[in-house]
């Protein structure tokens, strides 16, 4: 039970979209983000009610390698306020609001552009050999200095075991007029360690939706715990 609060409730994303699933009440969470140029993104997060997340984040691309760094230009903010939470066949029903985009910060906005306002339902169903999890969303992100078209996305983790996932994520991209492609598609491995301690790796952008970005890959490592 243990494993699976955290796997579950403990996980901002699946891969890059976000879950309907905030942290609890007293847990909190560190995220570390190493992806493609040498860009090393920091998460903090923690669950002020039972309801309700807040997390803050900041980095850089070329924080690894031999290029200068370049730092994002401010911290971020991630927040999530459940609705409904799930019952039976009632999905769980989450809003929330997400700043931090992925890759380098270009003019006014992320390479991949943060989610902005979202709204997002999802199901965690229990099965003989592990879990399903699934959700879909809405969002409108503030970076809309070329677009202000809404996106549509959507996540599923399967788990297998007490500790291990497979992740798969997507985000139809539509609020990207500089994207080419049928939209951002991912996929991953999780394994959870001692309860608490997170590993992921994943590979991004399957479709090559960026000249500048293509096909590439991501590890994640976190901590869990609770006061």
């Amino acid at each position: 039970m243990i494993i699976l609060l955290f796997l579950v409730t403990g996980q901002p994303f699946f891969i890059d979209q976000p879950t309907p699933w905030p942290l609890q009440h007293g847990q909190y969470g560190f995220l570390l983000r190493f992806g493609p140029e040498g860009s090393v993104l920091p998460y903090a997060m923690v669950g002020i009610l039972e309801r309700f997340q807040l997390g803050l984040s900041y980095g850089a691309s070329n924080l690894i390698g031999s290029e200068d760094p370049e730092f994002y230009p401010r911290p971020e903010v991630q927040a999530k306020l459940v609705l409904i939470e799930q019952q039976f066949y009632i999905p769980q029903l989450t809003l929330g609001f997400d700043s931090q985009g992925f890759g380098p910060h270009q003019g006014d906005r992320y390479r991949i552009k943060s989610k902005g306002f979202y709204l997002t339902g999802g199901e965690h169903l229990g099965l003989q050999f592990g879990w399903i999890d699934i959700s879909l969303g809405l969002n409108y992100s503030l970076e809309t200095v070329d677009s202000k078209t809404p996106s549509l996305f959507a996540g599923l983790m399967v788990g297998i075991g007490p500790g291990f996932g497979f992740l798969l994520d997507y985000d139809l991209g539509s609020n990207d007029p500089k994207a080419e492609g049928p939209g951002y598609f991912n996929l991953g491995l999780r394994w959870l360690i001692n309860n608490q301690v997170l590993f992921e790796l994943s590979l991004r952008d399957l479709f090559s939706m960026h000249e500048e970005e293509s096909f590439n890959r991501m590890v994640k490592i976190g901590y869990y715990g609770s006061f």
